[in-house]
């Protein structure tokens, strides 16, 4: 789950989703999506990949009107690891 935060704009949006859909499918999905973690994380814990998640997500939204929140990551049903500003 990614959270975003910012102003209502004229629109009545804060973000276009299709558009920070297609920045997190762009800058983090294609890279890991079947992929072994192990290559990019010395340690690939939920933890670490959510903390690489949001800082990856956060210099890629660095430009727009609103700024990323949260970054939550699911390891399992019931297991996961939330990062915030």
């Amino acid at each position: 789950m990614i959270e975003v935060e910012g102003d209502v704009d004229k629109f009545g949006w804060v973000c276009d989703f299709a558009e920070l859909e297609e920045i997190a499918r762009k800058s983090v999905i294609e890279k890991f999506d079947h992929q072994n973690l192990n290559v990019y994380f010395d340690v690939p814990t939920v933890e670490n990949i959510a903390k690489f998640v949001f800082e990856t997500l956060n210099g890629e939204l660095k430009t727009k009107s609103y700024r990323l929140s949260k970054v939550l990551l699911y390891e399992t049903a019931d297991s996961y690891a939330e990062i915030t500003r």
